[in-house]
């Protein structure tokens, strides 16, 4: 498993990152009821999940984790409640498939923020900001040629251009296309 570091102050063990998927909580003793609900970060060491129902501080539970099409069942302590970040649970234990799947799916996720990252580095926000900005070039002109066709005078346009947005020529612009090496 790649090596993450967790920030400053962190007092986790294990890094949790942003995740989806819906988790069955089961509590102990069972009593034949189960809560659902919506994962919010996923760790080796735990994860928070939005619940409709608070559970107490210290509640054993029994938790089954769906995220796309893998799941596992792990046995989980509740550790923390918050009305808006939701209910924080740190597994106690987990079988050995359990685990193959839980760390290939954290591997994932810490792959996808890496790849975020990148995406969202200084120069590719650069050309994100050219291409955007051809963009709003390439809208402008052609809703002056619109205006133009309206008979409105469009006073930066060339008689050319009024003359083809007159005879309905519309510009054909090239597609917008963005190419992203993920595999960098």
């Amino acid at each position: 498993m790649a090596e993450i570091l967790l920030k400053e102050g962190e007092r986790r063990r294990s890094p949790r990152f942003h995740c989806g998927g819906m988790a069955r909580l089961y509590c102990l003793p069972l009593d034949g009821n189960s809560l659902r609900g919506e994962i919010h970060d996923l760790s080796v060491g735990g994860m928070r999940l939005g619940l409709i129902q608070p559970l107490e501080v210290g509640r054993a539970t029994e938790v089954v984790v769906a995220v796309n099409a893998e799941s596992f069942r792990a046995a989980a302590l509740v550790k923390g409640l918050h009305p808006l970040c939701g209910t924080r649970l740190e597994f106690t234990r987990i079988g050995d498939f359990g685990k193959e799947i839980l760390a290939d799916l954290v591997q994932r996720l810490a792959t996808m923020q890496s790849l975020n990252r990148k995406l969202r580095g200084p120069q590719m926000e650069k050309e994100t900001a050219q291409l955007l900005l051809k963009q709003e070039i390439f809208q402008l002109v052609r809703r002056g040629d619109a205006l133009a066709s309206a008979g409105e005078k469009n006073p930066g346009q060339n008689e050319t251009d009024t003359k083809r947005a007159e005879e309905g020529d519309a510009i054909e612009g090239k597609p917008l296309v963005i190419q992203v090496d993920v595999f960098v």
